[in-house]
């Protein structure tokens, strides 16, 4: 268990610092200077995605595709040592030593010194929680589905045109799988749907830790931070298996909302700076190459950030890589199914690749079916609203969704206590909050399964009570944190027990302790509670994981790569099609391939190659001779 888990850390260490230097060596290249700072890593993940998509038009990514990133990280980490940090201030510029070492000065330094420390603590032991949970099996159902077939066929095919006529599900030009594709290669080769999702959820620990230690206390960035740990921890640690320890495109997408949204939120609190407007604009864009609604807080971010830096020069420089990202993948999605806003059938192109339109709209339409009562086919689904009844009733034991909505249970003693200064918080909310609600909107009119949406379901409560909780210069006591811990363990112990209705009193009371301090406390102790009631609601999730076994150790003995499971090899069965194209198909009526090349469940009889090979393409052929999409 621990060599296995400790290979994991070094490896994402060594991956964040190629990210980290690749990201450097960008920025400088776009904006000509700067130190090096944690925003690196998400563009060079940016720039990372970009080439792999650029890349894969050509041929499929090989071993060799590691030469671009590993010459970009070189580049970064020379410019970063020849960076030189700006001059210290002279001694005349230094304030006396009467007032440096005073008592408050050298208690101010202790205690940041301390709160550092347990910053870096509590990473260490969190980055090692996730490395020891990805070593578990890859339950991700999507991963024997279609996410090992994608990955499959772009490790040694590159983007194979017309390839969603084999399947419709490999359409999608997702770029998230095209980073497991990448990472296929190297000593750790076989584990890579393993490691990417424990990757991504690193760096994002990483960000919160930084802006923990030096982000401005009080500030809405900073609180939004720390409210995405306990986010982080439940959306990770409820299902490890098919999220973490599999390359699971919802986790990956909550992580880069949560980290453009941070970055939004800082822009629009302390003024709009081109680095971290690169970064946000960079992760908003990244998460929607993989899934496509995250386009509209990526064109929120956009337009705010060109309206406040004006300059066309920088405006250009901000937004060259996410275009340029956003332009692979649609110029991907284009060859693989003929439509470059796919699943969306809107723009489709009149090529003869093209998947026909009427499997589109199916295979859209199940999953809308689905996401709103599983099991059920769309006919069932559609002909009438009895759906609804249902998916309420699925959702108030679904803990992706009260969880999130518990944390709104905090917002009373926050908003009931006197020390509001709300005002100077108000755009950052409404910069996080508001494409949230609308992405919650449209996620709640198309396929409402909370996986879709796991990123706005918590970053709008999170935005509320980070813009809630009242304003004071000092730090709580550790009294406070001891209090909102404790009251944490007893939430959770009642909620994980079937009495919901004693927690659903205990969250009243909350707010009925919260009007008493109103009227009899001072501002002092109203704070003070409104900060121990946010921490010990925010605590409550990491309690659920705890009962479900999400902190149990790992034993890393399956036999694959760092101990891993292998993925299981399916039985398949022969097909041909009316050209004679030789396919097989899961047997037994099954769905998953896990990745063997032609293999499709339920294949269609009108596919055929457009050449000789599975690299010249597929398309679907009408009963006329025609490709289907010849008539548009």
């Amino acid at each position: 268990m621990l060599l296995p888990t400790l290979a994991v850390v070094v490896i994402w260490l060594a991956l964040g610092v190629v990210l980290g230097a690749s990201g450097y060596a960008v920025r400088r290249l776009l904006f000509g200077d700067g130190a090096p700072a944690i925003a690196d890593l998400w563009i060079g993940l940016a720039a990372l995605l970009a080439y792999l998509e650029l890349w894969s038009l050509v041929t499929g990514i090989g071993a060799l595709a590691w030469v671009g990133p590993g010459a970009g990280a070189v580049a970064g980490a020379a410019l970063a040592l020849r960076a030189r940090p700006r001059s210290q201030r002279s001694l005349r510029e230094r304030p006396p030593l009467s007032r440096r070492f005073s008592f408050r000065a050298l208690s101010g330094r202790l205690r940041a010194g301390s709160e550092t420390v347990v910053t870096v603590l509590g990473t260490a032991v969190g980055v090692l929680w996730l490395a020891n949970r990805a070593l578990g099996p890859a339950q991700d159902y999507d991963l024997g589905l279609y996410h090992a077939s994608a990955v499959r066929y772009a490790v040694d095919y590159g983007t194979v045109t017309g390839l969603g006529n084999l399947q419709s599900r490999l359409g999608g030009g997702d770029a998230h799988l095209l980073l497991v594709a990448f990472l296929q290669h190297g000593p750790w080769a076989g584990a890579a749907s393993h490691l990417v999702g424990g990757l991504l959820v690193t760096l994002l620990a990483a960000e919160i830790a930084t802006r923990v230690v030096s982000g401005r206390r009080g500030s809405f960035a900073r609180r939004l931070a720390l409210l995405l740990v306990p986010a982080t921890v439940t959306v990770v640690g409820i299902g490890t298996a098919y999220r973490l320890a599999s390359p699971n495109l919802d986790l990956a997408a909550f992580v880069l909302v949560a980290v453009g949204a941070l970055y939004l939120s800082e822009c629009s609190e302390d003024g709009v700076r081109p680095t971290p407007a690169l970064a946000s604009l960079a992760a908003f864009t990244a998460a929607a190459v993989t899934r496509p609604e995250y386009f509209l807080p990526a064109f929120v971010a956009a337009v705010v950030f060109a309206l406040a830096l004006r300059r066309a020069r920088v405006v250009v420089a901000v937004c060259a890589l996410p275009a340029l990202l956003a332009l692979g993948w649609l110029a991907r999605q284009t060859l693989l199914s003929g439509y470059p806003l796919f699943p969306a059938t809107v723009a489709s192109l009149p090529v003869g690749w093209r998947v026909p339109i009427a499997n589109v709209r199916a295979q859209n339409t199940w999953t809308d079916s689905w996401a709103r009562w599983p099991g059920q086919t769309p006919a069932v689904v559609n002909a009438s609203w009895h759906w609804l009844s249902v998916w309420a009733h699925a959702r108030v034991r679904d803990f992706d969704t009260m969880a999130p909505a518990a944390l709104l249970a905090a917002l009373v003693p926050a908003l009931l206590a006197r020390r509001g200064a709300r005002t100077l918080r108000l755009k950052p909310l409404l910069a996080v909050a508001l494409p949230s609600l609308v992405l919650l909107v449209a996620w709640f009119a198309v396929a409402p399964d909370p996986r879709f949406a796991l990123a706005p379901l918590w970053l709008v409560p999170a935005a509320l009570a980070a813009w809630a909780l009242p304003a004071t210069d000092d730090r709580s006591t550790p009294a406070v944190v001891v209090a909102g811990a404790v009251a944490a363990a007893g939430f959770a112990a009642v909620a994980v027990t079937d009495l919901t209705w004693l927690f659903l009193v205990v969250l009243d009371a909350l707010a009925l302790v919260g009007v008493a301090l109103r009227f009899a406390g001072s501002p002092r102790a109203q704070t003070l509670f409104a900060r121990a009631a946010l921490l010990a609601v925010a605590l409550v999730p990491v309690g659920f994981v705890a009962d479900r076994g999400g902190f149990d150790i790992v034993v890393a003995n399956g036999g694959g790569t760092l101990g891993t499971p292998p993925n299981p090899v399916p039985t398949v069965v022969p097909y041909t099609t009316r050209s004679g194209l030789q396919l097989t198909e899961p047997a037994g009526g099954a769905d998953q391939c896990w990745g063997v090349l032609l293999c499709v469940p339920q294949p269609s009889p009108d596919v055929r190659l457009r050449g000789s090979s599975i690299g010249d393409g597929f398309e679907t052929v009408t009963t006329s001779g025609r490709a289907a999409s010849a008539g548009g």
